[in-house]
């Protein structure tokens, strides 16, 4: 997120702004609002990760309020965990959600 944040605020033309402001909706939708709400519970109500309990409640906040920010942009359905582990669990190429920032050419991050 936070390089296609810097991507979309470096970016001197509306339309390229909206399309990074596109992409990082679809990531959030379509990879991180699918494991990041599950994660942020277990590590909230892991009984010895003391140390941890918080850094749950900001994945989870941040979790909230990106998903409100992002709300009418991207894809409408946020597909949970569960669901996609009945759907991909039994395909052992499957390595979980994977997102495509498009033809980005990481030289020029």
């Amino acid at each position: 997120m936070n390089w296609m944040i810097s991507k979309q605020t470096s970016t001197e033309d509306s339309e390229t702004e909206e399309q990074w402001l596109d992409l990082q909706a679809r990531f959030l939708k379509k990879h991180l609002l699918v494991w990041g709400p599950t994660c942020a519970q277990e590590i909230e109500s892991a009984p010895h990760a003391e140390f941890y309990k918080g850094t749950g409640k900001l994945l989870r906040g941040f979790l909230e309020l990106e998903k409100q920010l992002f709300h009418d942009r991207g894809p409408e359905k946020i597909e949970s965990l569960q669901t996609l582990r009945k759907r991909y669990g039994s395909r052992k190429e499957w390595k979980g959600p994977l997102f495509e920032a498009g033809n980005e050419n990481k030289a020029d991050s």
